[in-house]
């Protein structure tokens, strides 16, 4: 679970990066969450949402360059 954790939010990290606007940024995010939650159950889906929207901020936030 602590590994599922760490990957999501390294991921969030990367979009924060990678994508330049945040209206797609947050389209991938939830995308990923969907997608997850569908071939697990619904409340990893959202676990999953949390985690990514997690990393995009911190990323937002306290990674600016």
């Amino acid at each position: 679970m602590l590994a599922y954790f760490i990957v999501f939010v390294l991921l969030g990290l990367f979009i924060s990066k990678a994508v330049k606007t945040d209206k797609t940024s947050v389209a991938i995010i939830i995308a990923i969450a969907v997608v997850w939650g569908l071939f697990n159950h619904a409340i990893w889906g959202l676990v999953t949402l949390g985690e990514l929207f997690l990393g995009y901020y911190v990323g937002k936030a306290v990674l600016k360059n």
